[in-house]
């Protein structure tokens, strides 16, 4: 009996020893490098990053005329949305502006099985215009005035709309549906063979809105009344071999005896599959997105200081 307690005594000691070990195996710590910063500028919002084999999507917001991310075609309104395609080497394939003379945004977009980019945005309704009445037959106007009716104003971006695009950046069809309520979209996705569009509404009674597209169109907005969730503090993705986190933080991790952030530090932690880290990677600024393609590896953006980042992180 004595013997087999020492054993197992022995037994535990060594488990004991291993996981202390492991506890304080060194972890690299690495700072990611920007793979080259976008061209865009003033209020301009980076909202989406999309990837397949060709390359990555981006989808956002211009505000300004000044950016020379998109420039074609010019501005209407104080911002248009726009979806720009960039190669894995960092090469612009090609830009689109998307919008109407009046405000637009672009938030969301979803890639289908053909390759088609789908991006989901809303505009301002324009007021209908109302002619002004002509003047009367014979009516004396010897200084030839002409009479030009006031701009109308807009509504606000109540109207939902999603754009169809070719994976070479031609403008395949766009639907709209209408609402009375300011509408954003945050999400566009596969659902039961629909393309579901989803997002927030300011309405007085419902804080969150689902639409679909068929081929005729938006289908009619439905609100919704949803709890409201917490920002999520950490984005986690797959790949094929190891699971990635990124969040912020202004402590040290435990186990990462290398890691000692001086201030808020936005880190990429790379682990196996069942849970052992394996590497540290930081990055400045705050993370936009983190998406992973297979034959590739990763693509992050970040927002620093105003300036949006490309991060390209090569697994194979």
């Amino acid at each position: 009996m004595k013997k087999n307690f020492l054993t197992a005594l022995a037994f535990l000691l060594l488990i004991t020893i291993s996981n202390a070990n492991a506890a304080t195996k060194s972890i690299l710590v690495t700072p990611l490098a920007t793979s080259f910063a976008l061209s865009l500028s003033g209020g301009d919002q980076l909202s989406d990053v999309l990837t397949n084999s060709s390359g990555t999507f981006l989808i956002g917001t211009i505000e300004t005329s000044t950016s020379t991310l998109v420039t074609s075609p010019a501005i209407g309104g104080s911002s248009d949305g726009f979806i720009s395609s960039f190669s894995y080497t960092g090469q612009q394939l090609w830009s689109l502006r998307l919008g109407t003379p009046l405000d637009d945004v672009a938030t969301a977009g979803y890639i289908d099985s053909l390759g088609n980019i789908w991006v989901a945005g809303a505009t301002a309704i324009p007021t209908p215009q109302i002619a002004p009445t002509p003047l009367a037959p014979n009516t004396v106007n010897p200084s030839q005035i002409q009479v030009v009716p006031a701009t109308p104003p807009t509504s606000g971006l109540k109207r939902l709309v999603v754009w169809e695009i070719s994976q070479s950046g031609s403008l395949l069809n766009t639907y709209t549906a209408d609402s009375t309520d300011v509408l954003l979209p945050s999400a566009i996705t596969l659902n039961l063979k629909k393309i579901t569009v989803s997002g927030v509404s300011n309405s007085s009674s419902a804080n969150s809105f689902e639409s679909t597209v068929s081929p005729i169109g938006l289908s009619q907005i439905k609100l919704s009344k949803q709890k409201t969730l917490p920002s999520k503090a950490v984005t986690i993705i797959k790949s094929s071999v190891y699971s990635w986190q990124s969040f912020a933080t202004t402590k040290p991790i435990p186990g990462i005896s290398g890691f000692k952030p001086k201030g808020l530090t936005s880190v990429l932690i790379k682990s196996s599959l069942k849970g052992g880290i394996s590497e540290l990677f930081t990055f400045s600024g705050k993370l936009v997105s983190l998406k992973y393609q297979p034959g590739f590896g990763l693509v992050l953006a970040n927002n620093d200081q105003g300036t949006y980042n490309l991060l390209f992180y090569n697994t194979k």
